[in-house]
């Protein structure tokens, strides 16, 4: 479901966020693979503006309780909101609101995104026909493939300002 923009942005005005940041949202699946405090640690080294990430975790109660041991440690710019499994239409509202979206190769998600003319980066997570999907999609310009989790938030950051790859995507 495609949700409009300003409804979107009442979603990140109900976790305190603001529309005038840049916001990501990492949401990689019900099981919330990946290294979110990797990636969330390198988006903060990779700016001293402002930030917004909102972290959908899923069903993954580890990976909430690594982002609630690094929250107290990454820099005040950095806002950062922890979610666990939330519903669809709610995720696609974040989505919608973001600046980015950071998630794997499954079927739903890049999907959503490409509808909704969000940049996005596919994490290397998964293999099989996630990993084709992946090839698929950066071959067609459609998504950027995150090969290192360290180097995550330099690659944001070139996406961020270069305006004329993001209307590619």
């Amino acid at each position: 479901p495609v949700i409009d923009s300003d409804t979107s942005k009442e979603y990140l005005s109900k976790i305190g966020f603001s529309p005038a940041i840049k916001t990501i949202t990492i949401a990689s699946g019900k099981e919330g693979v990946g290294d979110f405090p990797g990636i969330v640690t390198s988006l903060a080294k990779s700016t001293e503006k402002p930030m917004q990430v909102v972290a959908v975790c899923g069903c993954n109660k580890k990976q909430f309780q690594a982002l609630q041991k690094i929250q107290s440690q990454i820099p005040k710019h950095i806002k950062l909101e922890i979610m666990g499994f939330i519903q669809q239409t709610e995720l696609v509202s974040f989505i919608q609101a973001s600046d980015l979206f950071i998630t794997k190769a499954g079927g739903l998600s890049p999907a959503e995104a490409f509808v909704l003319g969000k940049p996005t980066i596919l994490l290397n997570v998964i293999s099989g026909h996630e990993k084709e999907n992946a090839e698929l999609f950066a071959k067609l310009g459609l998504v950027e493939i995150n090969l290192e989790t360290e180097e995550i938030g330099g690659q944001v950051q070139a996406l961020l300002k270069d305006e004329a790859r993001q209307a590619d995507m």
